[in-house]
């Protein structure tokens, strides 16, 4: 059965599909580089503002400003790391900034040094909206984790100003959009960021009054840095006073969810960047429904035999002894096969991985999207593999996905691993060559191009190409396929006996180094 939520986002994809403005993540992770304007000189370093115009506005026209403030405890974190978030704002028709300020170290900087930045940012936004384009009374601010805490702050916390800024120019912003963001400092050990006795002072929640901007706060539920309590006081607090103030909890998120590649799985990050344009659209900054749609194909179950299978896969990893799981389609499940001459696979399984504690959780027929339902619903619960060998695509391509939707499925997938295991080497195959046509073919060449180029610089990843072991003289080998020998006969797709053993034996050697394990090499 559909969710109501998987509707939701169908529905949405369509919709933007059809009015041509459809972007994704991916999309916005391009190499459009910002324009740079130093807002403020301090302590002999420049400190930044990245700009990015609205898309299809000229100046004099004067549009709504996002202004991003990135996390990282206060002490680190970069404004590159709100680049995407600001295009996508910036591509909806809002002026979009990501600000630098300084990071608090041992002695000073403190966070009210950090507010003092984003309060002289702010000023030098408003004070130069003309030339910026900007409406100056419609400036939005938004931030993750710390830089929820300084959004917040900038709508809450008095004083905290710049000596040199003028002051008859609003540091106030006219909305705001926290992410996780802290709203007590005195709390945990975010006191010892800030100077001696001020902790109470930068602590939004204490420091609410009536005709505060209105807010949109989202927390994920599972989030161990900043606990869920710290949003729910904060809108508490706005409510409280008069304001408005939609606080949104997330299930099963992490801290830092709204970012792109870091704790959230793609539509986690996806939905949570729409639910900050809908409030803005509520406000009447953006006009239509997001455009932000997810990539990779949503996690989706099938029916019949792949309901027990599944079921299956869950109980074998209740049973433990997991030092290798084997996550893909049929070409994986054909593991268990012993059916000679041409799908005898058991005896290649018994021989690489029948000492290594190994798992099979290939489902023949899969996509990266049946994938992505197993995995998040119960193959994954609860073990810690040595190393995840991945190998998952070739039917999405097959089925007439593109090759930017199937690399992103299998990102999705390996993200997923990773956050549920982090201590899991994770060893990424490429597609297999295939002979269904040119245009798989194609595709599946530009898939394999993207995740080696991707996961070349992840340290958990290993990605292989094992395409070799099925050419001879750089053409595919298609004696080594069973399908042709099916009836009625079919295109090359699956490995036979020899083939899948060569392919076993081609990923041996990195498998071996990354188990710790002794090498079952073959010459």
């Amino acid at each position: 059965m559909m969710t109501i939520r998987f509707i939701r986002v169908v529905c949405a994809l369509v919709i933007a599909e059809l009015c041509g403005h459809a972007v994704t993540l991916r999309t916005l992770a391009g190499e459009t580089a910002p324009q740079v304007r130093t807002y403020k000189t301090i302590d002999g370093a420049s400190l930044k503002l990245h700009v990015f115009p609205a898309a299809g506005a000229s100046i004099p026209q004067r549009r709504p400003a996002f202004v991003w403030i990135h996390g990282g405890g206060w002490t680190g974190g970069t404004a590159e790391s709100g680049f995407p978030i600001a295009r996508y704002f910036s591509i909806r028709g809002m002026v979009a900034f990501s600000v630098e300020y300084r990071l608090v170290k041992a002695g000073g900087p403190f966070i009210g040094d950090s507010l003092v930045d984003c309060k002289s940012a702010m000023r030098y936004i408003r004070g130069h909206a003309a030339e910026l384009g900007v409406d100056p009374d419609r400036i939005a601010v938004a931030g993750d984790s710390a830089g929820g805490h300084l959004a917040a702050a900038l709508g809450t916390v008095r004083g905290f100003d710049d000596r040199l800024d003028d002051p008859s120019i609003s540091a106030l912003p006219n909305a705001m959009l926290i992410y996780n963001g802290v709203s007590d400092v005195t709390e945990g050990n975010w006191s010892r960021s800030a100077a001696p006795g001020s902790a109470q002072e930068l602590s939004p929640v204490f420091h609410v009054m009536a005709g505060a901007p209105p807010a949109i706060v989202l927390h994920g539920l599972i989030d161990t840095v900043v606990p869920p309590d710290q949003s729910r006081r904060f809108c508490a607090a706005m409510q409280q006073a008069g304001n408005r103030c939609d606080l949104v909890l997330v299930e099963n998120a992490r801290h830092a969810f709204v970012m792109p590649d870091y704790t959230a799985m793609e539509p986690v990050v996806v939905k949570a960047i729409r639910d900050g344009d809908g409030f803005l659209a509520s406000l009447r900054y953006l006009q239509g429904p997001p455009t932000l749609v997810p990539l990779a194909p949503l996690p989706a179950p099938r029916t019949g035999g792949w309901v027990t299978r599944h079921q299956q896969n869950i109980e074998r990893v209740k049973l433990g002894k997991t030092d290798v799981v084997f996550i893909g389609d049929s070409i994986t499940q054909n593991y268990e096969k012993s059916n000679p001459p041409y799908e005898n696979f058991k005896p290649t399984w018994d021989y690489f991985y029948g000492d290594r504690n190994a798992v099979n959780l290939g489902i023949s027929g899969d996509t990266t999207g049946n994938v992505l339902w197993r995995l998040e619903n119960g193959e994954f619960e609860g073990i810690r593999p040595k190393v995840a060998v991945i190998l998952i695509g070739t039917n999405d391509t097959a089925h007439g996905a593109g090759a930017e939707q199937t690399s992103a499925g299998i990102d999705e997938i390996v993200k997923l691993v990773h956050v549920k295991s982090p201590s899991t080497k994770i060893l990424l195959l490429g597609i297999l060559p295939t002979g269904i046509s040119d245009a798989k073919s194609r595709a599946d060449g530009e898939v394999n191009t993207w995740l080696a180029k991707h996961y070349s610089a992840q340290a958990y990843v290993r990605y292989l190409d094992a395409a070799d072991a099925l050419r001879k003289d750089g053409k595919l080998d298609e004696s080594l396929f069973y399908d042709p020998h099916l009836t009625p006969p079919r295109p090359p797709l699956h490995p036979d006996t020899l083939g899948q053993h060569r392919v076993a034996a081609a990923i041996e050697p990195v498998l071996a180094r990354l188990l710790g394990d002794r090498c079952k090499c073959e010459r």
